[in-house]
């Protein structure tokens, strides 16, 4: 397979000549053998790089089992998948599968950054209006933000009223 562009440079070159041309060539035959040697090559090169991605998707869990913790190899997965070529894609047999298990752990992320911004909701919920905002306020305030960035980056954005902390907090600090 290392001389690939080297074959693909002379098959480039060849057919660019004449019919008159190719047939004063006497050893195109054995060319066109190394030509059908390679193609048969980088076929079974290909089929085993997606074997491999394969084999990775039968190890993950069943869509009905999956869990939080499976997140890590789907996305170990995903990557080995995405470092496939176009030509190698294709032949991963089970694809499906890790579609349907990315989408369930993608379910359950989303379910686990609610239940984890919900506590957040309502401590902000508890705050009182920016025009109400006293220096008695402080710690409640101090609250929400230590409970906010306690949870993960991506459960943030599940914090829908976030924006009424900030005003709130703004209107503390002036």
């Amino acid at each position: 397979v290392s001389d690939r562009e080297s074959i693909e440079l002379i098959r480039f070159q060849l057919d660019k000549l004449s019919d008159e041309q190719l047939a004063s060539i006497t050893n195109l035959s054995k060319f066109e053998a190394i030509e059908d040697v390679l193609k048969d090559l980088i076929l079974q090169d290909n089929l085993a790089k997606a074997q491999a991605v394969t084999n990775k998707i039968a190890l993950l869990p069943s869509v009905e089992s999956a869990q939080l913790s499976d997140e890590q190899q789907m996305l170990e997965v995903a990557a080995a998948y995405m470092a496939l070529t176009k030509e190698q894609q294709p032949l991963v047999t089970n694809y499906a599968v890790f579609e349907q298990v990315r989408d369930r752990i993608n379910v359950l992320i989303k379910e686990e950054n609610v239940r984890l911004a919900q506590p957040i909701i309502e401590l902000i919920n508890q705050l009182p209006n920016k025009a109400d905002v006293t220096l008695e306020h402080d710690d409640q305030i101090a609250q929400v933000a230590a409970a906010y960035n306690a949870i993960p980056a991506r459960a943030r954005n599940e914090v829908k009223n976030y924006s009424t902390y900030n005003s709130v907090n703004n209107a503390l600090i002036t």
